[in-house]
């Protein structure tokens, strides 16, 4: 236990130099130069911290609860949160080119010249700092997080807080002790240049998840989302203008319809499209919407089975039976087993195989799926699909 509490504080502190959280601990180091920071901001922006992770931990030990294989940066895998991350990240890195000034909102949260709103504003940064952290995995995390989630809550939670308390780390170092702002450099002209180089890093956080985004969703979701990408900019512009409330009205208009495009297209275009004369990778929830629609034929198969490579291209690849399979609209699925997969293992093991070849046709919803022969010719199968 004490090994994993060890590994889950040296994963948090290693945290801060990812390019998704160095940001924002960057900012607020800055601004203690500046001297614009209490020394119990450390110990709110700590409170953030541990909030938001005992949070995330509480939301991970439910869903595994409920049956739902998930670890660190689940999130990740819903098209609608890696929108909303990249629009964030997005308004982060125009923050730091100086697009615009919102008490140094977001990235430099912390900087405001209000002692009663600074406290707020430091434990909402100790939040952002675990929201970006969320697509970043450090060194030591692995393990810590995997004994967090294999045990009981209690160890769970320790290692959560443990993981906080590295995130935390740093800053605090420097907010509670005075002189380790001696071994800080100057105020200067470099601030402002560190500042543009983070915002480049945000950027290119911003690519990241639009790449991740783009294997999630479809093209028109792609599509929405630089869209949405685009009004989050304007609005950015918008409010950076030196205009009066009813810009800055506008622009938190702008803002909201960029959340409503983001939110809206990711889930609505986001969902499982079939395509039909053509093979898709198997996946169970893409299988099962398919046989909702109509007939489905799953190839199981490897590059390894000599038998199974012969069948595809004497016949099932031939071109008259793609066309048959087209004309009767007929959902193609090849499940390759080249290397492990759990997936695919469970469901040869559905019908009783554990090994390949295997062939399915499910003719459609509420009937019974036929498996065919493991030696296959083009009759053979263009002889099942005329009951169709």
């Amino acid at each position: 236990m004490a090994l994993n509490l060890l590994f889950a504080f040296a994963g948090g502190l290693l945290l801060n130099l990812m390019p998704c959280v160095l940001p924002v601990l960057s900012i607020k180091i800055l601004h203690v130069l500046e001297g614009g920071q209490k020394r119990s901001h450390g110990l709110i922006y700590l409170l953030g911290i541990l909030v938001s992770f005992w949070l995330l931990f509480s939301v991970l030990a439910i869903l595994r609860a409920q049956g739902h294989a998930l670890g660190w940066g689940f999130q990740l895998q819903s098209p609608v949160f890696l929108a909303f991350t990249a629009i964030a990240f997005l308004i982060l890195a125009l923050n730091l080119f100086g697009v615009f000034e919102w008490g140094y909102w977001l990235q430099r949260v912390a900087g405001s010249q209000s002692t009663a709103s600074g406290g707020g504003q430091a434990f909402f940064s100790g939040v952002l700092a675990v929201f970006v952290a969320s697509p970043c995995s450090a060194p030591f995390m692995g393990p810590a997080i995997a004994f967090a989630l294999a045990e009981g809550p209690l160890s769970g939670l320790l290692v959560f807080t443990s993981l906080g308390l590295g995130l935390a780390f740093p800053f605090l170092l420097v907010s509670l002790v005075p002189g380790a702002v001696r071994f800080l450099p100057r105020p200067g002209v470099w601030m402002i240049r560190l500042k543009q180089f983070l915002g480049l890093c945000m950027v290119a956080a911003v690519f990241w998840i639009v790449w991740i985004f783009a294997g999630a969703a479809d093209r028109s979701s792609l599509a929405w989302l630089f869209v949405a990408l685009w009004l989050a900019g304007g609005a950015a512009f918008l409010y950076g203008l030196a205009g009066g409330i009813r810009l800055r009205l506008l622009a938190l208009l702008v803002l909201i319809a960029s959340g409503f495009v983001a939110g809206r297209y990711s889930i609505a275009q986001s969902k499982i499209e079939i395509s039909y004369g053509a093979w898709l990778p198997y996946k169970t929830e893409t299988l099962e919407a398919a046989r909702l629609k109509g007939p489905v034929f799953v190839d199981f198969t490897a590059d390894w089975c000599l038998s199974c490579k012969v069948n595809e291209r004497v016949a099932l690849d031939k071109t008259e039976v793609m066309d048959a399979f087209k004309a009767k609209r007929v959902a193609l699925f090849r499940a390759d087993w080249t290397v492990e997969s759990p997936e695919i293992t469970n469901a040869l093991a559905e019908f009783g195989r554990n090994s390949v070849p295997l062939y399915v046709l499910y003719p459609g919803p509420g009937k019974e799926p036929r498996i065919l022969p493991q030696i296959l010719t083009p009759t053979i199968v263009l002889d099942e699909l005329k009951d169709l």
